[in-house]
């Protein structure tokens, strides 16, 4: 067996190298839209609603069973959520510096 077989299925590198463009290009665009955000909202503003955009937009597209998260699952979450947030004010606001 290839050490791309799973289950019986055959793996391909497509799937995830699209999904890894799209992410990147998801990233690229956000910032640069972003960037125009910055100086009416300041950088909280900015990532504030970056934030909010993304998880509506997650909420609608992967529609996830909120009732059936266990509280271990909820913190990691949050987890993300507050490092992504860091992340994403730190960022806008060295550009808003800049």
């Amino acid at each position: 067996m290839s050490p791309l077989t799973a289950r019986g299925n055959r793996l391909t590198t497509s799937g995830p190298v699209a999904l890894t463009v799209i992410s990147m290009a998801s990233v690229q665009l956000g910032d640069a839209w972003s960037v125009s955000l910055i100086a009416t909202t300041g950088a909280a503003g900015a990532a504030w609603l970056r934030a909010g955009f993304g998880a509506v937009l997650l909420l609608v597209l992967i529609r996830p069973r909120i009732r059936s998260t266990t509280l271990h699952q909820w913190r990691a979450i949050a987890s993300l959520g507050v490092a992504s947030a860091v992340l994403s004010l730190s960022f806008l606001g060295a550009l808003h510096h800049l």
